[in-house]
Order: structure tokens, then C-alpha cells, then sequence
């Protein structure tokens, strides 16, 4: 699923330690703190399209972990926010057709997808973009399947 060991590639960050709110969290996903009453938590960014912070889990490297360990309920996660215009490894959807250039918001899962039009009623509402993609994922057709990491730059 990676296509490298660590999350963080270039430009400025500020790192952040919280507890995985739940389990089943891998280095790339977007997720902010947890709103449950959770206090000290992260979970996945869960609203497709929605404004969000531009953080990201990383790997645990102080523990020996790359970005293929998945983090579990409880455990310490380790966090990345990166400035504007920095470089990440971050998580795209399985099957997502993701071309460099591509403005990147949230699938609702920790995942990015191509940004679309979201439409409410007969208003249309802009989506969130987090991130421009930098490389173009693996698609299925060419027999690569799952969600993949690559680089976006943070806008």
C-alpha cells in the first residue's frame, strides 16, 4: 500500500502527539480531534467535502513503525501539520482516478478524493479543497488495487 516510510516529504511542520480514537487509523490519513468529549483524541476527518485542518497521522518512527503500521484504538499517534505549501504522503481512496494537478478534499473516511462540486438543494456549495495532488495514484485497471499514499502539496 506505501510507497514510502515516512509521511512527511518537504517544507516546515509542527508535530503533535494525541491518542488514536479508534482503531484501524494508518500514517496518511486526515483526521482531526476528536469533538466526542474525547479530549487528547484523533479520528478520521469524517464529513466528505467539509472544511478541515491539514493533519495528517504519521509513522511512529521513535518506535520503530513506517507508514504500514496501522495505529489501534488507544494507542499514542503521532501527528503532522503541515504549513502551506509543504509536501505529504497522504492516503487516497481505492479506485479514486487521482492525476497530478488534481485539487484533493476529504472522502469522509481519512481518505482523499478528487474535489467535486458539492450541490445542497438548488444552492451549490464550493467543497474543501486540503491538497494538490503531486503524482497520480495506481489505478485498479492496471491490476494495483487498494487505497495508496501519495504526494500532495498543502494549500
Amino acid at each position: 500500500m506505501a510507497t514510502s516510510n515516512r509521511i512527511h516529504c518537504q517544507g516546515p511542520f509542527r508535530h503533535e502527539e494525541y491518542k488514536a480514537g479508534a482503531a484501524g487509523l494508518y500514517p496518511g490519513y486526515l483526521v482531526k480531534l476528536n469533538s466526542t468529549g474525547h479530549r487528547g483524541e484523533v479520528v478520521v476527518h469524517d464529513v466528505i467535502g467539509d472544511p478541515c485542518e491539514a493533519m495528517f497521522l504519521e509513522e511512529d518512527a521513535l518506535r520503530g513503525r513506517n507508514s504500514d503500521h496501522v495505529y489501534t484504538q488507544g494507542d499514542v499517534a503521532s501527528v503532522i501539520l503541515p504549513a502551506k505549501g509543504s509536501v505529504v504522503y497522504a492516503m487516497v481512496e481505492d479506485g479514486a482516478d487521482i492525476n497530478i494537478g488534481d485539487k484533493l478534499m476529504s472522502n469522509g473516511n481519512g481518505k482523499l478524493i478528487e474535489a467535486i462540486d458539492l450541490l445542497l438543494g438548488s444552492a451549490g456549495m464550493q467543497c474543501y479543497v486540503v491538497a494538490i495532488a503531486l503524482e497520480e495514484n495506481l489505478s485498479t485497471a492496471s491490476g494495483v488495487g487498494g487505497d495508496q499514499l501519495i504526494q500532495v502539496r498543502i494549500l
